[in-house]
């Protein structure tokens, strides 16, 4: 009886540790997966211009300010 006992002390011991891995790699998963979906987005690298008619900047590559339609110059 006695190593009856000590057996289930040993399994609900390692039952216990195992819980504690999982559930912590769960949540670290979990961590991981927000951090990264809340991540910054990276800032755009094209090249802004201020249209001299109207003064909004824009795209270099636009052909026309996106505001009032003048033509690059």
């Amino acid at each position: 009886m006695g190593e009856f006992v000590l057996w289930l002390f040993a399994v609900a011991i390692i039952c216990f540790v195992l819980y504690v891995v999982i559930r912590t790699a769960v949540r670290d998963s979990i961590l991981a997966a927000e951090q990264s979906r809340h991540s910054e987005p990276e800032p755009d690298t094209i090249a802004q211009v201020t249209c001299p008619h109207c003064g909004k900047k824009h795209d270099m590559d636009d052909p026309y300010c996106p505001r009032c339609g003048h033509p690059k110059p």
